[in-house]
């Protein structure tokens, strides 16, 4: 049997291999996992593992880390069990991640209070905004779903109280999004906006009443409300935002289903679905879009990309086992139809929203109708065994003591909610944590560089004094290159005369895209061939229109990625650029090798750039609102013969010819896309000259006087021989202090 060791820190993202005992060579084939999270590889290691033995399938594996990666490798393992396998797994336990964010959140407290980081927080706009980003603790889970699948319900049972009109019709026409609260107790706030954010109603005590006046107000595109939301366990370190989102059929304008779509295609925050299904009533062409876009995205990026799903079959209290009617049936037929719409081997979790909602609120509030619902729920759910809703879902170990451990009415349990509730509580501790410590370990160690930088600079003054007289020299020749401009006009003509290419990533995503929308587009064309009766024509145009539609939305999300990714790459071409720069001020200095000019040197290329692109650069924000793929507003419709002869009764038949009316509406599509494209790409374009042009205004304005200020400060250092002694003294003292505070920061994240 062969021995594995694997210790993998989701902190630092870093992965050790052990083989047999031996590290493996460079050219080992899961090398490429090390720099990747566990849940990117986990799912093929056990099979790539196999072909690296040539098929030898018996592994002794032993795993040091966290809890959550040690449950997806005991997955991964016992699928692979089924397939002949033979794995025996052992675990190393480590520090859990939320005990970790506390330590480093005291850090980040300690380095605020410090004056020694609190000089670099101040200023460094960049630094200071990454920093207090990290802070950030709102964890955000978005609720999807078509008409009639019972997600008010849903919601309302989550926060213990009706807030989200529930009927069966469609009842979300706005974006809600809730904040948990637990300080606010049974009371819920809330505010509307309108389309620009402008805030216009605010109330501390939220109603049902008051919330579908605000749902169905035109005016009103998104509400914002907070309140304990009762079920989610309260966290210091997380703060649950919950989003309510309109179905893709019931929404006030077409950018709420943009905003939908975001949610479901934003890969970069990975953020939670809950995606509600009816068990009653599936197959709506909504669905279909949707779920494909969720299938395509859950391909893209691993296990967690699958995680970050979670499908909740709704409306299992319509089934009936006393009248022949099978939950199991009802739940297999849902994998089926997830299946068929491109989700492979889901994972669906069945749950009574409504008994969980007619449990939680308080008995007074109920009408005599639910009272009686309430009970007969209840009596079905306990007696018949078959309606544990539970029993039917995939709950690893830790959710199942997290549900034990809330001590709650069995139920209650066996209306499935809680679980999804858990595993909303497992979901944060296993990719937001992670993530958060992640973040506040990079703007800490950032803040820690810049502050060494400075100070071994210092330090490094203490030095013979012909060493100092040689600095001098340098100086006055640095001095006399800022007179002359550091040939920095030049460089900026340069720059400006060359100007930058998109970076290739960019330029490959872009063509990716335009190569996508051809196809998609020519994909219809098989579609459109014979006559057909103009009612078929219509029909089988419209639907089209649907499709392209919802794919129009698609791209112009994918565009804004596009945006984003564009906007990065160009900006870490700058920073090369301007480090490039920096070295030119210092390459014929012929003591470069004295660590004081080295040192400050280092201290002009940490000056940050702070280059983006803000909505004051750009009068417009969006693209396109809305969707302008076809119009199908006139129809083409051949004149009508008739005969004269006697004998002859003819009857005339009105006809369509699909591939002339493709033809005819395909140049309208096609421009309708090419304008989007169009649009996109010199969105892309005007972002990057924004971008080029603060780089040269910062050439222009702040790198002169910093660089002019740290001059003037290593003048008076050099020339000061009291003031330069303290300077050294202080800066020893500083180097202690910071390279102390390191030892403790990388002491929280090591395994």
């Amino acid at each position: 049997m062969n021995n594995i060791y694997i210790e993998h820190n989701p902190f630092l993202i870093e992965t050790i291999f052990n083989i047999n005992g031996q590290v493996p060579a460079g050219g080992f084939t899961l090398n490429k996992c090390l720099g990747k999270r566990i849940q990117f590889w986990i799912e093929t290691f056990f099979s790539e593992l196999q072909n690296l033995f040539n098929g030898e399938g018996d592994f002794d594996l032993t795993f040091k880390g966290v809890e959550s990666d040690w449950m997806d490798i005991t997955e991964a393992a016992e699928l692979e069990k089924k397939s002949g396998m033979n794995i025996q797994l052992k675990w190393i336990p480590v520090k859990e991640t939320d005990v970790r964010l506390a330590d480093v959140k005291k850090l980040m407290i300690e380095a605020r209070l410090d004056s020694t980081f609190n000089k670099y927080l101040d200023s460094d706009i960049e630094l200071s905004k990454k920093f207090d980003d990290a802070f950030n603790n709102d964890f955000d889970v978005y609720v999807v779903a078509t008409m009639s699948s019972g997600k008010s319900t849903l919601l309302n049972a989550m926060l213990g109280k009706d807030l989200f009109p529930a009927a069966n019709e469609a009842t979300t026409a706005t974006i809600a999004q809730i904040t948990d609260n637990k300080k606010l107790g049974k009371n819920y706030t809330g505010q509307s906006y309108d389309i620009n954010d402008d805030e216009l109603n605010i109330n501390n005590n939220l109603s049902l009443e008051l919330m579908k006046e605000w749902n169905f107000d035109k005016g009103i595109n998104k509400i914002k409300i907070e309140g304990n939301i009762t079920a989610i366990s309260e966290r210091d370190n997380v703060r649950l935002v919950l989003t309510d989102t309109p179905g893709p059929n019931n929404s006030q304008d077409a950018r709420h289903e943009l905003t939908t779509m975001s949610y479901i295609q934003d890969s970069a925050r990975n953020p939670l679905i809950l995606y509600v299904l009816n068990a009653t009533q599936l197959g709506t062409n909504d669905d279909k879009n949707l779920l494909g876009l969720i299938a395509e995205k859950m391909k893209e990026g691993g296990k967690q990309s699958k995680d970050r799903f979670i499908f909740v079959i709704n409306k299992m209290d319509n089934f009936d086992p006393e009248n022949g009617e099978c939950v199991s049936s009802a739940i297999n037929n849902t994998k089926t139809y997830l299946s068929n719409n491109g989700i492979d081997t889901p994972t669906v979790y069945p749950i009574s929203a409504l008994l969980s909602r007619l449990l939680r609120l308080p008995p007074e509030v109920l009408s005599r109708k639910e009272r009686r619902d309430k009970n007969a729920l209840e009596e079905l759910f306990l007696e018949e065994s078959s309606m544990n809703l539970q029993d039917y879902m995939p709950l690893n170990s830790k959710i199942k003591t997290a549900l034990e451990n809330r001590n709650l009415e069995q139920s209650e349990l066996r209306s499935g909610v809680p679980a999804i509730e858990s595993m909303i509580d497992e979901h944060i501790n296993k990719y937001s944590f992670p993530d958060r410590l992640t973040r506040a370990y990079g703007s800490l160690k950032h803040l820690i560089d810049k502050g060494l930088c400075k100070a071994e600079m210092e330090e490094r003054l203490e030095c013979e004094e012909q060493d100092l007289d040689t600095v001098k020299q340098e100086i006055d020749q640095l001095k006399e290159k800022q007179e002359k401009g550091f040939n920095t006009k030049s460089h900026q003509e340069k720059v400006q005369r060359e100007g930058k290419e998109l970076p290739d990533e960019v330029q490959d995503m872009l063509t990716a895209l335009e190569i996508n929308v051809s196809k998609k587009i020519n994909e219809y064309s098989l579609e459109f061939e014979g006559d057909v009766a103009p009612r078929i024509a219509k029909s089988k145009l419209m639907s089209v229109v649907e499709e392209l539609s919802f794919y129009n939305k698609k791209i112009i999300n994918e565009y804004e990625v596009a945006f984003l990714n564009s906007q990065t790459a160009i900006k870490t071409e700058l920073q090369i650029e301007y480090k490039k720069h920096v070295e030119a001020l210092f390459s014929d200095s012929k003591n470069l090798q004295l660590p004081t000019l080295e040192g400050l040197k280092d201290t002009i290329e940490s000056i940050s750039l702070n280059l983006d692109v803000t909505d004051e650069d750009i009068a417009i924000r969006e693209i396109v609102t809305g969707t302008k793929t076809v119009s199908n507003s006139t129809w083409y419709k051949p004149w009508t013969y008739f005969s004269e002869r006697e004998e002859d009764i003819v009857e005339d038949e009105e006809y369509i010819n699909l591939d002339s009316l493709w033809e005819k509406h395909k140049v309208s599509i096609t421009g309708s896309f090419n304008e989007l494209v169009n649009s996109a790409r010199d969105k892309i374009e005007n972002d990057k000259l924004i971008l080029i042009d603060k780089y040269l205004k910062f050439l222009d304005s702040e790198f002169s006087s910093k660089f002019d200020a740290l001059i003037k400060e290593l003048v008076n250092l050099v020339s000061d021989a009291d003031l330069r002694k303290k300077a050294i003294e202080d800066a020893k003292i500083e180097i202690i202090k910071i390279n102390e505070f390191e030892k403790k920061l990388d002491s929280v994240l090591k395994l």
